[in-house]
């Protein structure tokens, strides 16, 4: 097994950059067309080879977040989109002291850089907090969405808005108490971020919660 993925790694390096580019062209064509489904699996298909920030500059330039969001205000389109959404910002830096981040990453993945502004943009936090609060939202889905939150908590200006939407931090403590542990761990460290960095005042209680489940 391990001479097999060896040898289909070297494969892919192989490919000339020119067709690897028509291969995401190509990509990000099937995820602005054709069915709900297969939207969601190119978004997740694409998203997930996203490791490297030249990889999410490209797909930031082909529209992907747009696409993310139309998939999102789709219900059979939503898992899909939460998915390919956590390796994207998963990406998302505090651009602390120490972090060894470049001014170019910075732009890209910081705080306030072009990721989150695609956010902004395209109103991720508010799509996603949305389908977060919905009673009808599978248990595993919200646990992604919960690990989203921890990720956009990062930046000040998505964690304000995570914080100002209705519910989204009572559905968060709720979450402290479900059977799956990295469920509780997920949303403890959501909380943590969001009211570590937020600048919207956050509740005593919810404070309480997040220091008894850390």
């Amino acid at each position: 097994r391990g001479a097999a993925a060896a040898e289909a790694e070297a494969k892919s390096a192989s490919v000339p950059s020119a067709q690897r580019a028509a291969l995401m062209d190509n990509n990000l064509l099937a995820l602005s067309t054709g069915t709900i489904a297969e939207r969601s699996a190119a978004a997740e298909r694409i998203c997930r080879r996203v490791k490297k920030p030249d990889q999410l500059r490209r797909v930031l330039e082909g529209g992907v977040i747009a696409s993310l969001a139309a998939l999102l205000a789709e219900p059979k389109g939503v898992k899909g989109a939460v998915e390919a959404l956590v390796p994207l910002c998963s990406l998302l830096a505090t651009s602390a002291p120490g972090s060894e981040m470049t001014q170019e990453d910075v732009a890209l993945m910081g705080p306030d850089g072009a990721l989150c502004k695609e956010l902004v943009k395209h109103n991720l936090v508010e799509r996603l907090s949305i389908v977060f609060c919905w009673s009808v939202t599978p248990p595993p889905v919200k646990s992604r969405i919960a690990e989203l939150m921890f990720h956009m908590g990062k930046s000040r200006v998505l964690a304000d808005r995570i914080v100002r939407q209705e519910g989204v931090l009572r559905a968060l403590t709720v979450l402290l108490d479900a059977d799956d542990e990295r469920t509780n761990a997920t949303a403890a460290a959501a909380l943590a971020n969001l009211t570590y960095w937020s600048s919207e005042p956050v509740s005593v209680g919810a404070r309480v919660k997040v220091v008894c489940a850390v």
